[in-house]
């Protein structure tokens, strides 16, 4: 008996997996009226799994987490297309290490300098070396770095460079001019606070504007704070007028340890935001970065989803997700159709209420358009032209007949017409709610059962071999069948997201969809039966009994219908 984690409710229920007298999985609710008390014997079905292995306990883990696991462990045979390369901190700081100097030795010129005008060009090389090699000039202009020297912006390469120590002020041609005209103990005003500080508490960057130690360090902190990465990594001399940057050797002058860290962080972090081809793991807990090969030479196409459908990801922590926009994976659909039904998911029924109340419907096409600017003059998708107020076809508005702004003192005919135009409004209404019901029932009932399999079916499995001493690995065509039935209801889920956003212009076409959609959840529905029909007692004692073979076969086939389907639903329904 399993019982499955935080499902026990306050009223004295405790929902629990039990195997049935015909061996099969079946769910039982109980009234208890102690927690520390044990189970009456009669709801003892079977002692298949020994009692004394808690299956709540805090060492366990949850259905997800093993979900992950499934794919962090298989990671190198199911990332074989090498279509992707994931790096951890460590490589990924090294990448940019790496792309940095080889900026540095071409162009010659300062570490601050090539890291800024990299990221203007998105960290892609190949169109920075061409535009400077043509002509360099327009590259600093373009990057607001056309005041610099050439002393300032190239790299020496003959003398090695000397990092100024922390207890050192930086030296320029006001400091220069300071010292041969005072004596070193005088103390400096700063221009910012009007403290009186040392000499030797004071900073200066290469543009020569001084200001004391403490006003930079709160310069800076303020902007790490409180700006965008993107602001700060350029923090700009603190003098009003002055273009000359905050350079990364200035940081680390003047910071402590933590905030030098912290800027570190913001350079790497909008190198991979602005990197086409890498990405952050969206899970939380994730560390590593994913760089896509495909999109390596073709940074310009990231977001045309005509040309990459999908580009699924399975990360090194196992997480599975789209490249291009972050989310889950969801194949067959694109990552469009994810954002729309997303959207309207965050109000449910609201959402609905709000098209019909915000929107009117295009005389043409009837379908739903929302007034985004002042003109009355409305162009639909379609090509229909018409006016906001009356509906009626723009090209009636013209040569002197426009009257909307008439009130019309006989109005009887026209509030007959009215009367009927809101009835079929609400009429459409009905039908809009009906049809947006139908596909969210069903996709709820897809995200469900793959939670359900997550959760209780793969969660059980583990814990029924750990119980019974059955290495796990024994069973591993099994436990992929039920990782495979996760993808089946993830791909059938979105389909009926693809259902309802889809603007199906060809009856035909609509019913050659859903043909195939109904067979693919009659396909997995044979297969979620064999798996919950399946004799328990027989697999710990032959792991390679009929019926496991027969859940094998079926997933194998199974496996190759849905990748066939989901691929003709991407070249023939996704758009």
């Amino acid at each position: 008996m399993i019982h499955l984690p935080k499902q026990k409710t306050d009223d004295g229920l405790d929902i629990q997996i039990e195997l049935g007298p015909d061996k099969k999985l079946r769910v039982v609710k109980k009234n208890i009226a102690n927690k520390n008390e044990l189970p009456n014997e009669d709801n003892k079905v079977c002692n298949i799994i020994k009692d004394d292995h808690s299956i709540s306990d805090k060492s366990d883990e949850s259905g997800m987490q093993l979900y992950l696991k499934y794919f962090k462990i298989n990671f190198e045979k199911l990332s074989q297309n090498n279509s992707y390369v994931v790096y951890n901190k460590k490589q990924i700081k090294e990448k940019l290490k790496e792309e940095i100097n080889n900026i540095i030795s071409l162009l010659n010129v300062k570490y601050d300098y090539a890291y800024y005008i990299m990221k203007h060009y998105n960290f892609n090389s190949e169109p920075l070396i061409e535009d400077w090699f043509n002509d360099p000039a327009k590259v600093l202009r373009n990057t607001n770095l056309v005041h610099l020297t050439e002393n300032e912006l190239h790299e020496n390469v003959d003398a090695p460079q000397i990092e100024p120590q922390n207890n050192e002020p930086n030296k320029s041609c006001i400091i220069d001019n300071f010292e041969k005209n005072n004596d070193r103990n005088t103390k400096f005003t700063c221009p910012i606070l009007l403290n009186e500080c040392s000499i030797d508490d004071t900073y200066a960057l290469d543009c020569g504007h001084r200001f004391s130690n403490k006003c930079w360090i709160g310069y800076l902190k303020t902007g790490i704070e409180n700006d965008l990465d993107e602001h700060v990594i350029h923090k700009q001399c603190i003098h009003t007028e002055c273009k000359y940057f905050v350079k990364k050797n200035d940081w680390k002058i003047l910071c402590d340890k933590n905030m030098y860290k912290q800027y570190k962080q913001l350079l790497l972090n909008v190198y991979i935001k602005k990197c086409s081809n890498l990405r952050n793991c969206p899970n939380d807990t994730c560390e590593y970065t994913i760089e896509s090969m495909l999109l390596l030479k073709d940074t310009k196409n990231v977001n045309n989803n005509s040309k990459y459908k999908n580009l699924n990801i399975i990360c090194k922590c196992g997480y599975n997700f789209c490249f291009i926009c972050s989310e889950p994976f969801h194949r067959p659909v694109r990552c469009s159709i994810i954002k729309t039904w997303n959207q309207l998911q965050t109000k449910g029924d609201q959402n609905i209420q709000w098209i019909n109340a915000n929107t009117k419907k295009c005389p043409n096409c009837d379908k739903p358009i929302e007034k985004t600017s002042g003109c009355m003059n409305i162009k639909c998708m379609c090509g229909f032209s018409f006016c906001w107020l009356c509906l009626k076809e723009w090209t009636s508005h013209k040569g002197g007949f426009y009257n909307c702004n008439k009130y019309l003192e006989n109005p009887s005919e026209n509030t007959a017409n009215k009367e009927e135009v809101e009835k079929n409004e609400k009429k459409k209404s009905h039908l809009e709610m009906n049809k947006y019901n139908h596909y969210k029932t069903r996709f709820d009932a897809q995200e469900q059962g793959e939670n359900f399999t997550i959760n209780s079916q793969l969660y059980f499995l583990h814990n029924f071999c750990k119980n019974n001493n059955l290495d796990i690995n024994k069973l591993k065509k099994f436990e992929d069948s039920l990782i495979l039935i996760i993808k089946y209801r993830q791909i059938l889920k979105w389909s009926y997201a693809l259902s309802y956003l889809s603007n199906w212009d060809n009856l035909d076409k609509k019913n050659m969809f859903e043909y195939y959609q109904g067979e693919l959840e009659r396909n997995l529905e044979n297969l979620q039966q064999k798996i919950e029909n399946i004799n328990l007692t027989l697999i710990i004692n032959n792991t390679n009994h009929k019926s496991l073979q027969e859940i094998n076969e079926l997933t194998k086939v199974n496996d190759v219908y849905f990748k066939n389907i989901s691929t003709f639903i991407e070249n023939n329904f996704s758009n």
